[in-house]
């Protein structure tokens, strides 16, 4: 009878897992944030970031903007594809976390 009850346990929570595991994967916000973690490890991969802080606390406060614009100006196109990924994928995540609100809104 105690096995009967232990596995009857485990397939009751084996579906479970199953929904929780697909409720997560089909979040609209999944993708985005799989896009964040990967651009970014991909971004500092490619760039040394304390180097770029290193050389950013280094400059006059009056000359950031110029530091930047000349150092994006100097960088390599896969490093500013790679910014430019983490800048749109953290943009778009704010209108997905909009829809979805407006849309658990009106299912209400």
């Amino acid at each position: 009878m105690k096995t009967v009850n232990k596995n009857l346990k485990r397939q009751i929570m084996r579906r479970v897992y199953y929904a929780y595991t697909l409720q997560i994967f089909s979040h609209p916000a999944f993708p985005h944030g799989m896009a964040l973690s990967m651009s970014v490890a991909l971004l500092a991969q490619a760039v040394s970031i304390p180097a770029i802080l290193a050389n950013l606390s280094a400059t006059p406060v009056g000359m950031v903007p110029t530091y930047l614009i000349y150092s994006s100006l100097k960088t390599e196109t896969f490093v500013l594809l790679l910014l430019g990924a983490v800048v749109f994928t953290i943009l778009s995540f704010g209108v997905t976390i909009k829809t979805v609100r407006v849309k658990r809104l009106q299912t209400i």
